[in-house]
């Protein structure tokens, strides 16, 4: 017989663990199938919802850990943690440099200054103004960014950008958004914070400050760069250096134990890293304008003699013969300095209407305050 003042428990058996999941639980509301994805990690014992598998090169097995123990695991063998993968830098230098590519040049007037400047791509920055907010990084991007950009994208025909996620300082995640158009501050601002009011991210702001205006966002003209697509792409891809400048050969006896924390963690070399928190899900993302425009296909117009003799000059471009066409790949650098006349016409008008989904371009003049 059950003894009354015991605790039943249930055990649901792993291949190399065991869960143990008191019975109030699993006379909640929630499903077996929910109580069976809480297992525990294979190093820490912890129990968990999400497990990542890892590769243990002394046992020859793959185990399932934590985010946590992940992470050390990463720093100690001395893979990525949370950063882009070469491969990931080169499509989202790709996508920044068809954006440039595609992005005309406009002319804005601010009437503060009674001056005009021309740009042709502006870069945002999205925080949140709350320390402690509960919401994990994929409910940021599904519950704020998401709906932000489907209202931008209505509001001021914000059809291409390129974005990243990076954490914060205090842990929060903050967004860097490249784009081809000039949004008016305060307009970004109210818009963003209305998204952030509406999920109560500024109930705690409100109270220690008395608004809910937080200066919460950030536009910036990248104008005066000589190479605009390569400034933008190198700093959207820049990775954070997480290494310390002391080691354990060289660091006193006070210095090693202020790293001796949560904080940090040592690799077999002894060097000290500091663990940052990784994002969860999509680093960034191009918008879905950008990533047809990445398959673009460009078919030569015979009649263009100057293309004809453009083509023949460049042993490197590559292309696919065909039995009554041939099919040439250009990079944005190279088409824009060797491809003149009709074919030009023709590509500028196809990616106008890819550009803004087949919609009427925005106009090239704008006023802001």
């Amino acid at each position: 017989m059950r003894d009354n003042c015991s605790t039943p428990v249930n055990l649901y058996i792993q291949p190399t663990y065991i869960t143990v999941i008191p019975d109030r639980i699993e006379h909640s509301n929630r499903s077996s199938e929910y109580l069976k994805s809480i297992v525990t990690c294979q190093h820490c014992s912890e129990p968990q919802f999400d497990l990542f598998s890892i590769y243990d090169y002394e046992k020859e097995t793959y185990q399932s850990v934590c985010k946590e123990c992940q992470t050390k695991y990463h720093l100690a063998h001395n893979l990525h943690v949370g950063l882009m993968s070469q491969k990931a830098k080169t499509r989202m230098r790709n996508a920044v440099n068809w954006l440039a590519a595609a992005a005309t040049r406009k002319r804005v007037w601010q009437k503060s200054t009674n001056k005009s400047f021309y740009f042709k791509l502006s870069f945002i920055t999205l925080t949140l103004p709350q320390h402690d907010t509960e919401l994990s990084d994929q409910e940021f991007k599904s519950r704020v960014l998401h709906p932000f950009l489907i209202y931008a994208a209505k509001s001021w025909s914000l059809y291409n950008y390129v974005w990243k996620a990076e954490p914060q300082d205090n842990g929060n995640i903050h967004i860097h958004i490249t784009t081809d158009i000039f949004i008016h501050h305060q307009k970004l601002r109210k818009a963003w914070n209305r998204q952030l009011s509406n999920l109560g991210l500024l109930d705690k702001f409100e109270l220690k400050h008395g608004h809910r205006s937080p200066p919460s966002t950030e536009i910036k003209a990248v104008r005066s760069v000589k190479n605009l697509a390569g400034y933008i792409s190198e700093y959207l891809v820049k990775d954070k250096k997480f290494k310390s400048t002391c080691s354990i050969y060289n660091c006193t006896d006070s210095t090693a134990q202020d790293k001796s924390n949560s904080d940090w963690y040592q690799d077999k070399k002894g060097t000290w890293w500091e663990l940052k928190r990784a994002i969860t899900g999509n680093i960034w993302y191009s918008s879905s304008n950008l990533s047809a425009t990445n398959k673009l296909m460009y078919v030569a117009d015979s009649a263009d003699s100057s293309f004809w003799s453009t083509l023949t000059d460049n042993d490197a471009l590559n292309y696919i013969d065909q039995k009554y066409y041939q099919v040439y790949y250009f990079s944005p650098k190279e088409w824009s300095r060797s491809i003149t006349g009709k074919l030009r016409h023709l590509f500028n008008d196809h990616l106008a209407g890819i550009r803004h989904n087949w919609q009427k371009s925005p106009p090239l003049f704008h006023i802001i305050d």
